[in-house]
């Protein structure tokens, strides 16, 4: 699986949201307004998501198993790192709990 982070947008404010991410996987799939976040402890990356109709937020992409998960994540943190360094995270660079 290959997987670009296309543009990392800092959010100017502190927290959960570090950046914005956009990405390209395989050359032909785009996913435009992935966030990387720092919570509770974890920074981990969190999919384009929308309100549904029960009022709660679903995610509008997301992958489907754990490789595809865990991909992105490093994938993300990795270009994130090599552009701002891992200071800039107030929390340990940790993959998410659900990986």
């Amino acid at each position: 699986m290959n997987i670009l982070v296309q543009s990392i947008s800092l959010n100017g404010l502190k927290a959960p949201v570090v950046a914005y991410v956009d990405l390209l996987i395989d050359g032909w799939l785009a996913i435009h307004g992935a966030k990387l976040c720092n919570s509770n402890g974890r920074v981990f990356v969190a999919m384009p998501n929308k309100i549904g109709g029960d009022g709660e937020w679903h995610d509008s992409v997301y992958p489907i198993n754990r490789m595809g998960r865990e991909a992105i994540h490093k994938a993300v943190v990795d270009a994130y790192v090599s552009l701002y360094g891992s200071d800039r995270l107030a929390a340990p660079v940790l993959p998410h709990p659900d990986l």
